[in-house]
């Protein structure tokens, strides 16, 4: 795991990963990207499917009472297309677009905001909020 304050890791695509803050906050900006971080995290698990992923968005979005997309299919699309790749260049989750598989790697200083994000965005109880 990367702690951001060692050298910053390159990815597959050669992009460099977990360089700065710049990083954080523009995953972060990305309401899906932030709603997949509060699961893995929240949840600790380390595989998802894309079908769960885009369950826990829609109950945390439902939990925020956000407006999101409506249909599954545009959720998932914005997830596959979108958020995933994002988090992936991170070195957070790494992404099997065949399967539709999700494994969560983890980065330090991601679930570091991520947790200051879910208590402004999901009240006192964080990521405990989105248990059902």
């Amino acid at each position: 795991m990367n702690d951001f304050t060692s050298e910053p890791r390159r990815s597959a695509g050669n992009t460099t990963v977990g360089s700065s803050l710049d990083t954080v906050f523009s995953v972060l900006s990305d309401r899906y990207c932030r709603y997949a971080l509060y699961y893995f995290v929240q949840r600790g698990v380390e595989v998802a499917s894309v079908d769960e992923l885009e369950e826990a968005v829609r109950l945390i979005e439902t939990r925020t009472d956000r407006a999101g997309i409506s249909e599954v299919r545009e959720l998932t699309e914005t997830l596959v297309e979108t958020s995933l790749p994002q988090l992936e260049r991170t070195g957070a989750v790494e992404f099997d677009a065949h399967s539709e598989t999700v494994r969560y790697c983890g980065e330090s200083r991601l679930e570091e905001y991520a947790a200051h994000a879910a208590y402004q965005e999901l009240g006192s109880v964080g990521f405990r909020s989105l248990e059902a």
